[in-house]
């Protein structure tokens, strides 16, 4: 019997905790796509409102986006507990973020990383993260033949990660983060834009900010080994491909492409030769 009532008293509270978990007011968010969204209004401002769906992260959803909203109620003011408890939720946007990533839920990953950067604008933090995966957005774009789109992807992949560079401070995960995003430019105008001079410029950027970062060593290292001086005109980088123990880079004058070319120089590199041989 007493196994009995405990087993009905745990059930009770596991009910209770469910019903207070509801919001005190729900509104319906009715999206243009047609979509319909369950949850409490606790934030509006003139781009967007933050809605408490009772999944344990409040989502953010643009005013443009939006079609109608039905029985909204005024969200009451926040206190100033409750304004600092808002700040903290930066990590659980990144956190989820990353959880749906992993999943292979990419775009509600970017959506939520997206948020985060809303949240706190000027923490460099959420910017990196959020640059660095709409750099990975474009590239399988690129992959899939989607030029246009890639491009615009990577437009904006270049500009958080510049963000993130602008807003992060001076402590020890500022560095970090500046030395990750410059690193990430690198990449970008290496391998998208084929810019080499530019890439080793942000490579060289990168270790002024975080020394002990050993990608941008190599990256830099691999730039000052390939990058061509044989004249004052502006070589590009047309192709690149590499594996374990080559690299090949082929150069094309700009305004030129490795299959449209007048002039082009191919640089090897064979690394570890003693260890091939």
């Amino acid at each position: 019997m007493r196994i009995r009532d405990a087993a009905v008293k745990a059930v009770l509270l596991i009910v209770c905790l469910f019903l207070t978990s509801i919001p005190s007011f729900a509104e319906t968010i009715i999206l243009k796509s047609g979509k319909k969204i369950e949850g409490k209004i606790v934030e509006r401002t003139d781009k967007y409102i933050k809605v408490d769906s009772g999944i344990g992260v409040d989502v953010i959803y643009f005013l443009d986006e939006i079609g109608k909203i039905e029985g909204e109620v005024a969200a009451a003011p926040q206190s100033p507990a409750e304004n600092k408890a808002e700040k903290t939720s930066v990590a659980q946007y990144d956190s989820e973020a990353f959880l749906r990533i992993k999943e292979g839920k990419l775009e509600e990953g970017l959506s939520l990383l997206k948020q985060a950067t809303i949240l706190e604008p000027k923490n460099g933090l959420p910017h990196m993260n959020y640059g660095s995966m709409l750099l990975v957005r474009g590239q399988m774009l690129l992959k899939e033949g989607k030029t246009e789109e890639a491009k615009s992807i990577l437009k904006e992949a270049e500009k958080e990660l510049l963000s993130a560079i602008q807003q992060s401070g001076t402590a020890t995960v500022d560095a970090i983060t500046k030395g990750q995003s410059a690193f990430l430019l690198g990449d970008i105008y290496c391998f998208i834009y084929k810019d080499g001079i530019k890439a080793k410029e942000f490579y060289k950027k990168s270790l002024e900010y975080f020394p002990k970062h050993d990608m941008a060593k190599y990256a830099l290292a691999r730039e000052e080994k390939l990058q061509p001086f044989f004249d004052k005109r502006k070589w590009i980088i047309g192709d690149q491909q590499e594996n374990k123990t080559t690299l090949v880079r082929e150069y094309v004058l700009e305004g030129e492409t490795v299959t449209n070319w007048s002039e082009l120089v191919t640089v090897q590199i064979h690394k570890d030769m003693q260890k091939a041989i």
